[in-house]
């Protein structure tokens, strides 16, 4: 299954750091200077993109960066031109992020904004655009296989099951709340993901995280889902994805959620998502949250 067909990474005003940033620490952090103001005095975008979060982000295996957050950068690079009358597109300056360095890249103004896999949720010295997609926390397992982890009882009696989670994840924290006998294995790293699934046919008796990070996963190793479950079919926690904002600066905030909710951005929306809105659609239904992106694009479909 192909998520979208590969978009050309742009060049020429893209500057691409690619190495990764860690131990940044929010200490000595002095008063921010408005984002707008900043990116028209040095005419800079500086944001953060997660590592490796398909379809949000990833890599060609020619090293090119490619995903829906990329996208999106450059559509709220080109909406700067028009809200600050620029001369031309600022330049933009991309760090890679990780799960632990995502919330201090904002923190301590490294960067202006971070994309990827970012639950909605109150964390002090950042906040959240409007969300952008909804999914939701899942077990993948092999096909077939038996789900002891979903019987009658509160959690699995039998010890030696053995879930998989991202480390220093939300999730990771609610599998060993749910299921207290289990054994919890952690996986770090930009391919953390891609590491849990390949240990399913292994150790694991299954891996959770947002059924979305993976289904795209799966597709980018050229894999089927038909050949593995999601269970179960309510999602053990809601995971609305919002972009990562400094707080305390209400037209940074509002510039990013127009373009979020823009035309382009529901065609941004469409260009990543349709292929898998089935199970994005069922996942807004049941966590009961409002994607404008996503409804314009239904709407459009539905208009044919």
């Amino acid at each position: 299954m192909m998520i979208a067909p590969p978009i050309a990474t742009a060049v020429g005003l893209m500057t691409l750091i690619t190495g990764t940033v860690t131990g940044l620490v929010a200490s000595d952090v002095q008063a921010a200077t408005p984002v707008l103001d900043e990116i028209r005095t040095t005419g800079t975008l500086r944001v953060a993109i997660a590592s490796r979060a398909v379809p949000l982000s990833f890599r060609y295996p020619d090293g090119r960066l490619d995903g829906y957050c990329l996208d999106l950068i450059h559509e709220i690079a080109t909406a700067l031109v028009t809200e600050l009358d620029l001369n031309r597109r600022p330049l933009i300056e991309i760090v890679e992020s990780q799960l632990d360095t995502r919330f201090d890249l904002i923190r301590s103004q490294t960067v202006q904004l971070e994309c990827g896999p970012n639950t909605i949720q109150t964390i002090e010295g950042v906040t959240f655009s409007e969300p952008f997609l909804v999914t939701g926390i899942q077990f993948l397992s092999p096909r077939g296989s038996q789900h002891l982890w979903e019987s009658a009882a509160p959690e699995p009696s039998d010890a030696t099951i053995v879930l998989g989670a991202l480390r220093n994840s939300v999730t990771a924290r609610i599998i060993a709340d749910r299921y207290p006998n289990a054994t919890i294995e952690t996986f770090a790293g930009s391919g953390g993901i891609r590491r849990g699934i390949e240990a399913l046919q292994g150790q694991l008796s299954a891996f959770a995280t947002d059924s979305l990070l993976l289904i795209g996963e799966l597709a980018l190793a050229g894999q089927s889902l038909e050949d593995y479950q999601l269970s179960p079919d309510a999602p053990l926690a809601c995971s609305p994805y919002g972009v990562l904002l400094p707080t305390d600066d209400p037209a940074w905030v509002d510039l990013v959620n127009r373009v979020l909710t823009s035309d382009r951005g529901a065609d941004l929306w469409g260009n990543w998502f349709s292929t898998i809105d089935r199970y994005l659609q069922a996942a807004e239904d049941v966590c009961e949250i409002e994607v404008i992106p996503a409804q314009t694009v239904r709407a459009e479909r539905d208009r044919g």
